[in-house]
C-alpha cells in the first residue's frame, strides 16, 4: 500500500534507489530497537510508494519501447474488417474436423 500523501515522482532515479535503501536501514534499525508496528507500517508504506513509482517507470519505458518498436506482427482488426473474399494467408477454406482422443 502506498503512502497517501507522498509523490515520489519528483525524485531521479538515483535518488529515487538511493531513497530506498535509506528507508530499509531505517526499517531494519527501527525493527531492532523495538519501534511500535504501527510506526513501522508507516514507514513501509513509504517504501512501498518508492517502489510503485519505479514500477510504474519501468511500465512506461517498456511501453514506449513497445510502442517505437511496432512488435505487432498480426494486425487483428484489419484482419476482420477486410471482407475482400480472398483466401488469405494461412486460411483453410475447408471446414476443420474435429477427432475426439476417445
Amino acid at each position: 500500500m502506498s503512502h497517501p500523501l507522498f509523490d515520489a515522482s519528483d525524485f531521479t532515479d538515483k535518488e529515487l534507489y538511493a531513497k530506498i535503501n535509506e528507508q530499509i536501514l531505517r526499517i531494519a534499525k527501527a525493527r531492532s530497537m523495538g519501534m511500535s508496528e504501527s510506526v513501522i507500517s508507516q514507514m513501509q508504506m513509504l517504501l512501498d510508494s518508492y517502489y510503485t513509482e519505479i514500477e510504474n517507470r519501468s511500465t512506461k519505458k517498456v511501453i514506449s519501447k513497445m510502442e517505437d518498436s511496432d512488435p505487432c506482427v498480426f494486425d487483428l482488426s484489419s484482419y476482420l474488417e477486410d471482407n475482400d473474399g480472398v483466401k488469405k494467408k494461412n486460411e483453410s477454406t475447408g471446414k476443420q474436423i474435429y477427432k475426439s482422443q476417445w
